[in-house]
């Protein structure tokens, strides 16, 4: 039976699909302003199992665009402050927290062939490439991020498959590398969620790198969120496709 607080999703799509949503296990990796917005996606479509994995705590920068971020819970882990609220929104969703951070060393540990979906919201390269190659390799179900610090328009987000992804720093240097062991793909069956708008770089700093914490970069919610949205959106399509 469906809970009351999930009818109206399975008004729109109905309850054999909703069902399945309450028996999928989503990994999401990085609960920053862009995989935050993607675990209350989740938690309010009413997903079964959530697996998080985030090391970080809680910062007063972090309150403009993170939606576990309040001015009481600051020195807080992200981890138990976002699984705090998804418990208040969703008590039937199974939570597994990591408080670690995923790293080449430990990914293969962290992340189980079973997963029914993996969603990437960090912003290392090196582990990003990891993560592509392991979930290729072991036929697991990736979705993954690019940047989101400099950007203003949520308008400008895109979807297309890693290989052709374009105007994004971070996931170029992801697609180059998997080019290089992948040669022969003209598709990477990986789902990227991108922006293709130009970076705005902050006035005090000639020099930053492209990433997805904006710590450098300044960063807007409405860009974050509809990243994590589009994200969530797009994990949501794969499990009811399969």
């Amino acid at each position: 039976m469906i809970s009351e607080k999930f009818l109206s999703l399975k008004n729109l799509i109905g309850e054999k699909k909703q069902k399945k949503l309450s028996d999928s296990h989503v990994c999401l990796i990085g609960l920053g302003g862009v995989g935050s917005w993607v675990a209350e996606a989740l938690a309010r479509s009413g997903m079964g199992k959530l697996t998080l994995i985030d090391m970080d705590h809680i910062v007063a920068s972090n309150i403009n665009r993170q939606v576990q971020a309040t001015e009481l819970n600051i020195g807080q882990s992200k981890l138990q402050a976002l699984s705090d609220r998804i418990h208040k929104i969703n008590s039937d969703c199974e939570l597994t927290l990591i408080d670690e951070f995923l790293s080449v060393d430990n990914l293969s540990d962290l992340i189980r062939k079973d997963y029914d979906v993996v969603i990437d919201a960090i912003d290392q390269v090196k582990v990003k490439c990891a993560l592509v190659d392991y979930c290729t390799f072991n036929k697991i179900n990736l979705v993954i991020s690019g940047s989101a610090g400099g950007r203003l328009h949520p308008e400008k987000i895109k979807i297309k498959d890693l290989l052709d992804t374009y105007g994004d720093p971070l996931l170029a240097k992801v697609r180059k590398e998997f080019k290089k062991k992948h040669s022969d793909k003209k598709k990477s069956k990986v789902t990227a969620i991108f922006s293709d708008e130009q970076i705005v770089k902050p006035q005090h700093c000639d020099n930053v790198e492209s990433n997805l914490n904006c710590a450098g970069y300044g960063s807007s919610v409405m860009v974050t969120a509809a990243m994590g949205f589009y994200l969530a959106s797009e994990a949501q399509k794969i499990i009811l496709k399969t």
